[in-house]
């Protein structure tokens, strides 16, 4: 819910590392969960690598979780969207993951847009209205 700490997310990145949600430094965070089979997430991932860039001087991160059960499409959909410099995370547990229930993910893309304290701020149904919240967040 809008105004409530967002549940912590670890899960290994495209490298094996462990990255965590909470412990990404930024003053605005964006969670999206993903799907490399997904007609819209292909839409959406490169406007959030120019949102990324853009959004970069006031501190905003990109916390990109795949929702997939496989490795290859995961990791070509990185690459082919040229999207290494966001937080890429996955446990290949597809819709099994326990995170699918927590976060209540009943479609992909979908996104969670964080402060600095891990607060949720909104839950922007597309692009525009993600482009709208970092403008109004960027003026203040």
């Amino acid at each position: 819910a809008i105004g409530k700490k967002i549940p912590e997310i670890k899960l290994k990145d495209i490298n094996g590392q462990k990255q965590s949600l909470h412990d990404l430094d930024a003053n605005l965070k964006l969670l999206v969960f993903w799907n490399s089979g997904c007609e819209h997430c292909h839409e959406l991932l490169p406007v959030l690598k120019r949102i990324a860039l853009s959004y970069d001087s006031i501190g905003f991160e990109i916390y990109a979780v795949g929702v997939e059960e496989g490795r290859e499409s995961w990791e070509k959909d990185i690459k082919d969207f040229g999207l290494e410099e966001l937080t890429n995370v996955t446990d290949f547990k597809g819709l099994t993951s326990p995170l699918i229930d927590e976060f209540n993910v009943w479609m992909t893309p979908l996104m969670y847009l964080i402060d600095e304290n891990n607060n949720i701020i909104a839950k922007p149904r597309d692009e525009a209205q993600l482009y709208q919240l970092l403008i109004e967040f960027s003026h203040k």
